[in-house]
């Protein structure tokens, strides 16, 4: 029972002595600096366009595995939060299970890594990454520096056209890269966003989309960037409109599990056409 009850102790001065500020890390503790870490490592592979069953990634994905493993060894959770965790784990464990999509379990990862971490600093350290991996990625693959995976594909009225995925894995990968350049832009800058930022951004939005030709990455980044020149005009948004934005993701995920299997005939033909086909994979990955 001794022995148990200094090794109980000694496990609660590691995380003490893990999560008191620390001048010789900037000022942070040392679990913060880990969870950063973990992020930064996996963000800067995402960045340059590596993915999984690469050889390279795996490198990576040891790497952030040890510093993810550090941050939890570090951190006190409540029981309840314990619970939750538990519930957050069996269900990317199942839907792992399912589709050996590995997305799903990194997600999930970034949520129980997040106690006691600033999410405005995240944002910051997760927009260096971003502007050291991808933001390289493009300007070297745009200058015939580095090759780049493209896609050849038809167009109804075009013929056939040729996609760049400009260092990414896809070509509407790489312009949901630039969604999550500019998302991560306007939140550092905040307050300080003005018109001459949104043009900056709308600019390159069409810049990237000559190359990707990405209709989805287009029309969302453009829909975000007007949005936030709305945001700019309203300094106190009401209940409503916090509603709206909140209410994004759940409207997202019913359109892609529900619709599919709810719509029927002409509806679903005419859903389909505009989701650019994307009813249809929905339906057949649920029901087979």
């Amino acid at each position: 029972m001794g022995d148990r009850k200094k090794t109980k102790q000694g496990y609660k001065q590691i995380r003490k002595l893990g999560n008191e500020k620390k001048d010789q890390v900037g000022g942070l503790s040392v679990s913060e600096l880990l969870y950063y870490l973990f992020f930064a490592v996996l963000f800067f592979a995402k960045g340059i366009g590596l993915y999984d069953g690469q050889e390279m990634f795996k490198v990576f994905l040891l790497v952030g595995m040890v510093c993810f493993a550090g941050k939890l060894l570090l951190t006190e959770y409540t029981v309840k939060e314990l619970l939750l965790i538990g519930v957050l784990c069996l269900a990317a464990g199942f839907s792992y299970l399912h589709t050996r999509e590995k997305g799903i379990l990194f997600t999930v990862m970034i949520m129980i890594g997040l106690k006691n971490i600033p999410v405005h600093r995240l944002c910051r350290v997760a927009l260096g990454v971003w502007c050291l991996s991808y933001v390289p990625a493009v300007i070297l693959t745009t200058l015939r520096l580095i090759d780049s995976p493209f896609r050849v594909h038809v167009r109804p009225g075009v013929g056939f056209i040729i996609r760049w995925a400009m260092g990414s894995a896809h070509p509407n990968v790489a312009h949901i890269g630039y969604l999550v350049l500019v998302m991560l832009i306007v939140y550092v800058l905040g307050e300080r966003i003005s018109w001459k930022w949104i043009l900056l951004l709308f600019g390159g939005n069409c810049f990237v989309y000559f190359y990707t030709v990405s209709q989805t990455g287009m029309l969302m980044t453009t829909f975000y960037l007007i949005a936030t020149v709305y945001l700019m005009y309203r300094k106190q948004p009401s209940l409503l409109e916090y509603g709206l934005v909140e209410g994004v993701l759940p409207v997202c995920m019913v359109c892609s599990l529900v619709l599919p299997l709810v719509l029927q005939g002409r509806a679903f033909d005419i859903v389909n056409k505009l989701m650019n086909t994307r009813l249809m994979q929905s339906r057949r990955y649920l029901t087979n």
